[in-house]
């Protein structure tokens, strides 16, 4: 299931929620996944951003392409996912999801279009030649995330994470799975020490064209650097969009978003909160679904709560 998808609960106990789809299918899902609060509310007027941007079936790049977009194509966004990184689209009486990163509230341009944007390259190029020095953040001197923090504190008021770990892992901007997505002004982020599970060791602010500056421990200082090929481009975890990002677009915060609870679930019509909520239908293989132990709704003061819960509805 993707986010915004309806269903229909008809039961719950302490972990899962009996659910049936539009189709008729009886299933279960972790109540952690859901919530009864419509989240179609958003009604958000979007561009897409570059000519060829895919809408999915499904919050999800592996799910069927349901049609290409050409630059600037109008769409009409009605919610997005808790991190921020997919919005469902709404055409007539269909729906889609798009990534959130390839669309904004504004047409593109043709260029940056954007007067920040435009102050952060220019603030970054200038520091060009400064050295490398580990835990500094300016003016004379800065580590990779002390770089990039100086400049969009100084050129856009924006105040990011210290580490490239902690810039690279806040869901509060819009990811940038796909090089090829980059837009000018965005943060990128490569896993240069492939011995521990941080994928965000280093990080620098792409500037069009296939290359991104950054302040490197490898060259000393500040320099420019190529992302179409060789060492960063294999090195490539993913970027986020600081500026122009899905976190200006959300309405209100989806931190607020009530789970389902036990009190709250029965008989609603339920969504997930997120792209890739798991479903596990009765037809499927039975390692699939609850455990025995899980089905048996406890706290649940019926008489007898398993007919009541699994009656077709």
């Amino acid at each position: 299931m993707s986010f915004g998808e309806s269903l229909s609960c008809t039961g719950v106990n302490s972990t899962w929620a009996r659910v049936v789809s539009s189709s008729g299918t009886l299933g279960y899902c972790k109540l952690s996944g859901l919530t009864d609060t419509n989240p179609n509310t958003y009604n958000v007027t979007l561009y897409a951003q570059s000519s060829g941007v895919k809408v999915y079936s499904k919050a999800s790049t592996s799910s069927t392409v349901l049609t290409t977009l050409s630059l600037n194509a109008k769409l009409t966004g009605v919610a997005i996912s808790e991190d921020k990184s997919w919005i469902r689209l709404k055409n007539d009486s269909s729906y889609g999801y798009v990534q959130a990163a390839s669309v904004a509230t504004t047409p593109d341009s043709g260029s940056s279009g954007n007067a920040t944007v435009d102050k952060i390259v220019a603030l970054a190029k200038a520091q060009t030649g400064k050295p490398y020095i580990y835990g500094t953040a300016g003016p004379n001197s800065f580590d990779c995330s002390g770089f990039t923090c100086y400049v969009f504190k100084n050129a856009a008021g924006i105040t990011l994470k210290r580490t490239s770990e902690s810039q690279g892992y806040d869901a509060s901007y819009a990811k940038v799975s796909e090089i090829s997505d980059l837009k000018v002004g965005d943060l990128v982020f490569f896993n240069t020490n492939s011995d521990d599970a941080d994928l965000c060791d280093h990080v620098g602010i792409y500037l069009g064209s296939g290359s991104f500056i950054h302040a490197s421990s490898a060259g000393g200082k500040v320099i420019t650097s190529s992302l179409t090929s060789g060492y960063y481009n294999r090195t490539y975890s993913w970027g986020r969009r600081i500026l122009e990002t899905a976190y200006n677009i959300r309405g209100r915060p989806s931190k607020g978003r009530p789970r389902l609870s036990m009190k709250n679930a029965r008989r609603r019509s339920v969504a997930p909160i997120s792209a890739g909520v798991s479903v596990s239908y009765e037809t499927h293989e039975k390692s699939a679904l609850p455990s025995q132990e899980e089905r048996s709704w406890q706290g649940q003061k019926d008489s007898n709560p398993q007919q009541r819960f699994w009656r077709p509805t």
